[in-house]
């Protein structure tokens, strides 16, 4: 069973992932390769440094990926992987967020994202403005998806306009910039190829967004899934 988790890293750590884990054998080598790749993007940030993101080439590091995609067949250990990279994000003292999509709730706007941000809000943290009148928006529009009985029969998600949509992911942007002043951000979404195409739209934005800061996202996703 998945479940979701944040961690503060000035609290103490929780799981990550599915409560009950195999051991990562056989994989040292896209471990090492992941513990690099946060060294690398955690120099990026300085606690309390300023939100204007800066190059990496600046930083005095090669220019790092910042949003991965594992993809491929059910069972090759996409989601194993990726409890591995929020673990050893936490051991590095990164915020680390988790959520998963599910069939089931594919039609909700946003649903892998609310759990996202519900996990961000309930850090001892001041967020800016924008990112509270996202958590209204979001919550009214799965007030609205959730109107008819539960499960395949759920009234369609409102249909926000352009704008509105365009100020949502703004908000979420810069919800994990600040987070980067105080520490770097993790954020996983497994199976995020049962997600709405709206979550999809938003992980692809601020794969383009969070160049340069302390910030990174990792998504799994089965080949067939998201198409």
């Amino acid at each position: 069973m998945k479940s979701t988790g944040v961690v503060d890293s000035r609290a103490p750590l929780t799981r990550i992932g599915r409560e009950h884990t195999f051991p990562l054998l056989g994989r040292e080598w896209e471990c090492e390769r992941v513990e690099r790749l946060l060294q690398t993007i955690g120099a990026l940030g300085t606690p309390k440094a300023s939100s204007t993101p800066v190059s990496a080439t600046a930083a005095g590091v090669v220019d790092p990926p910042q949003s991965v995609l594992l993809t491929g067949e059910a069972g090759i250990g996409k989601t194993r992987l990726a409890e591995e990279w929020g673990t050893q994000a936490m051991r590095l003292g990164w915020y680390v967020f988790w959520s998963s999509g599910r069939p089931m709730l594919s039609g909700n706007p946003y649903q892998i994202w609310m759990e996202i941000l519900r996990q961000a809000l309930h850090l001892q943290i001041t967020y800016p403005p924008e990112v509270y009148r996202a958590l209204t928006l979001l919550e009214e529009g799965q007030d609205e998806a959730h109107g008819g009985p539960r499960g395949g029969d759920t009234q369609p998600p409102r249909r926000l306009g352009e704008q509105a949509h365009l100020r949502l992911w703004e908000a979420f942007c810069a919800l994990l910039a600040h987070l980067a002043e105080h520490a770097p951000v993790l954020v996983i979404l497994d199976d995020v190829g049962y997600s709405d195409s709206l979550s999809r739209d938003l992980f692809r934005y601020l794969t383009r967004q969070v160049r340069g800061r302390a910030i990174m996202l990792v998504g799994t996703m089965r080949s067939h899934e998201g198409q």
